[in-house]
């Protein structure tokens, strides 16, 4: 069973507790546990909106999450930001709940914010994925189809959704604003143009990436 951030917090605190009254560590614990679900209250909250109807405060609170999800760990901060004004909230209640068919067209790109599914293809091997992983569409306009039988392997499977439309817009929007540059045949660094699609009045480059190469000798 893995443990959650919350857990490894109470864990953290364990050697500390010896020193406290059992009152004043329940009260502690107590009080990280209730910290943790407000803060995850939160974020479903802002999910659930419709996103025409998400405020500014909305998607930075969207960002704060995102940003610790593997899925959008290699995304600039206007990419991110853009899906998460756009993104959908679902969840499936159910373990044994197929989610995607063999063969299904897909119309979007997902990530699995809670729970835990499985991908059973047609040669019987399996596929795990976990909080963080993505899948469903790439950033094309063309049809693509899904690979085994997706389950859902506990209750409460939560995912964030992204349309085909919006992930390919967005996606492609944001190569636009990034710029290499080389040397010697190497890129030595990127920069992102900001300012404007993030609500700036402004516009310019920002360095997201800097690579350094020793000269031989």
């Amino acid at each position: 069973m893995a443990l959650n951030k919350t857990t490894w917090q109470q864990i953290a605190l364990l050697p500390y507790l010896s020193d406290l009254s059992l009152v004043q560590a329940v009260l502690m614990l107590s009080l990280i546990t209730l910290q943790s679900l407000t803060v995850r209250d939160t974020i479903r909250e802002c999910l659930e909106k419709d996103p025409s109807e998400r405020s500014e405060d909305d998607v930075e609170t969207l960002l704060e999450f995102t940003q610790h999800l593997k899925a959008f760990t290699n995304m600039t901060l206007a990419v991110r930001r853009a899906l998460c004004s756009v993104m959908v909230f679902a969840v499936v209640e159910k373990a044994g709940t197929v989610v995607m068919n063999d063969g299904e067209e897909l119309d979007s790109w997902s990530v699995l914010i809670n729970g835990h599914v499985e991908v059973e293809h047609v040669n019987g091997e399996t596929e795990q994925l976990q909080v963080g992983d993505s899948f469903g569409i790439l950033p094309t306009m063309d049809k693509l189809y899904h690979r085994g039988v997706m389950r859902t392997r506990c209750d409460d499977c939560q995912f964030v959704c992204i349309t085909q439309t919006d992930y390919y817009r967005i996606q492609h929007q944001g190569e636009e604003n990034i710029q290499r540059h080389e040397e010697g045949g190497h890129v030595v660094m990127v920069t992102e143009q900001r300012g404007a699609l993030e609500g700036g009045g402004r516009r310019g480059h920002v360095v997201i990436r800097v690579r350094f190469f020793r000269n031989k000798t």
